[in-house]
């Protein structure tokens, strides 16, 4: 049996893991030098978390019951793309941002730390309650949800 694998294809497979490559460099490159202590993250954001202080940022919704909010499914580390929606949507003007579980794909105090980079660097301070996921608070490091983002419930 011969397999024939054309330039094309090859190419597109090798742009795909070089991109792979290029996000685990990335994610991985973040948390051993915040774990090295090279780059300081922020611990916590006033309008990220579920603390009283981000739910009372909530505006009072009006009369006619009309409002927006945005709904951000499992990031995980997702980094540029998880961004680049938020940016993408910021025109709309949404009342805040919902964020449903795995903040990060394995809790470490540095992928936490990055999460909130991210989120400090969007240049919007929408209040944005995050509910916890299994990666959350996987068995190895199931103090850091409440830590850096507050109550899981």
């Amino acid at each position: 049996m011969t397999v024939r694998v054309t330039a094309v294809g090859l190419r597109a497979v090798c742009a795909r893991t070089v991109l792979a490559l290029l996000w685990a460099l990335v994610v991985l490159g973040a948390s051993a030098l915040a774990s090295a202590r090279c780059v300081r993250y922020p611990e916590r954001l006033a309008w990220v978390g579920n603390r009283d202080e981000v739910l009372a940022r909530i505006p009072r919704l009006p009369e006619d019951g009309a409002f927006r909010f945005l709904f951000v499914g499992d990031p995980e580390d997702g980094g540029a793309s998880m961004v680049e929606l938020l940016r993408s949507e910021r025109d709309r003007g949404p009342a805040f941002v919902v964020i449903g579980g795995d903040l990060v794909k394995y809790p470490t105090e540095a992928r936490y730390g990055y999460f909130l980079s991210l989120m400090e660097g969007l240049g919007w301070e929408v209040p944005t309650p995050c509910a916890v996921g299994n990666s959350d608070v996987s068995s190895s490091e199931p103090r850091l949800f409440a830590r850096f983002i507050g109550p899981r419930v």
